[in-house]
């Protein structure tokens, strides 16, 4: 909690949660490779030289920009039909496209490929791998298109799972600005979300008490007025805590920095 004015008649604080706007950041960090895989396009290349052969796969973002190379050795290849769920229709296939899986040592690599040109794909990869007189090799998904997604589904629904984390540590960090005027017997509480704004007011003359409880996974600064309404105050997810003994629950985490930050409000307030 920062103090931004302080007088004997007057307190003005704000209250920030940066370590939801941290954690949120990390999310979105964190889903940058994974977005990047989700929309890499791979690539195989193979060269033979006499009894040695050398492949490597080649993922390009977007088909464009190389984000690794790997060795490989090749194994087999079939296709698979690309397939979703309609509610409507049921299983429903892209008719004009199809998924070539190529079999290597570090598992099955998947490309996007036109019908008009599956069954060359195939066959010139199992022709590579039974005649050793092909001197090369050369495979790649067509440009890219979100059937991309599809087939490097596992990244893509790991990046988006990041993606929402992300936005709702976002949402769920709040911002509290506390104007206590003891001359003018007025409390303003303005609660800022990302895209609202919540103002409570209410005499000073009207607050109970001042408590430090948890709502749902927060630690909240509460007051509680003489009609028995309680307002948040300040709240934290984060925070240095420890445990204490408080009767009759018995033994509970506390949040140290909001006890700290609830003690200045109470001796201000004196209650």
């Amino acid at each position: 909690m920062r103090i931004l004015r302080q007088t004997s008649t007057r307190l003005v604080t704000r209250h920030n949660q940066p370590g939801e706007r941290l954690a949120a950041v990390c999310c979105l960090l964190l889903a940058v490779g994974p977005a990047l895989l989700a929309s890499s396009v791979p690539e195989i290349s193979c060269q033979r030289n006499g009894a040695l052969t050398q492949c490597k796969l080649i993922q390009r973002i977007f088909g464009k920009w190389q984000l690794l190379e790997q060795p490989i050795v090749l194994q087999g290849a079939r296709s698979e039909g690309i397939c979703g769920y309609s509610r409507v229709s049921g299983a429903d296939c892209v008719h004009n496209k199809f998924v070539v899986i190529v079999q290597t040592q570090i598992g099955e690599i998947r490309f996007i490929s036109y019908a008009s040109s599956r069954e060359k794909a195939i066959a010139k990869i199992q022709r590579f791998i039974k005649d050793p007189n092909q001197p090369s090799l050369g495979i790649r998904s067509v440009s890219w298109s979100l059937d991309n997604l599809i087939s490097n589904g596992g990244w893509f629904v790991f990046a988006m799972v990041l993606l929402i984390v992300a936005c709702s540590r976002l949402d769920n960090e709040r911002t509290y600005k506390c104007d206590f005027d003891k001359t003018k017997d007025w409390v303003t509480v303005i609660q800022q979300k990302m895209f609202t704004s919540k103002v409570t007011e209410f005499p000073v003359s009207s607050i109970k008490s001042i408590t430090l409880d948890r709502i749902g996974m927060n630690d909240c600064i509460i007051l509680t007025l003489q009609s028995g309404q309680n307002v948040c105050i300040a709240q934290a997810f984060w925070g240095k805590k420890e445990r204490e003994y408080h009767r009759p629950v018995g033994y509970i985490m506390v949040n140290k920095t909001l006890e700290k930050d609830m003690q200045a409000i109470a001796s201000f307030l004196q209650i």
